[in-house]
């Protein structure tokens, strides 16, 4: 699954291939998520501008990430 997604590495958003730049797209994985990320989350890592995480073991694991503390 890693090699997949590094491949997808290098495709930009749709939103930014539409040229709309005032647009950003943020995905909060869910708080019930303490180990690994969701298929959602898996398949939207690399597409969305900001990937806001709630355990800081997601982050360490998932560089791209963001570790924001628990939001819910």
């Amino acid at each position: 699954l890693q090699k997949i997604i590094k491949s997808y590495s290098k495709i930009p958003s749709l939103h930014k291939i539409l040229g709309i730049k005032w647009i950003k797209l943020i995905y909060v994985e869910s708080f019930a998520r303490v180990r690994t990320l969701s298929l959602s989350g898996k398949l939207l890592l690399r597409f969305v501008d900001r990937f806001i995480v709630q355990w800081p073991y997601l982050e360490q694991k998932y560089p791209q990430a963001e570790y924001k503390g628990i939001l819910v």
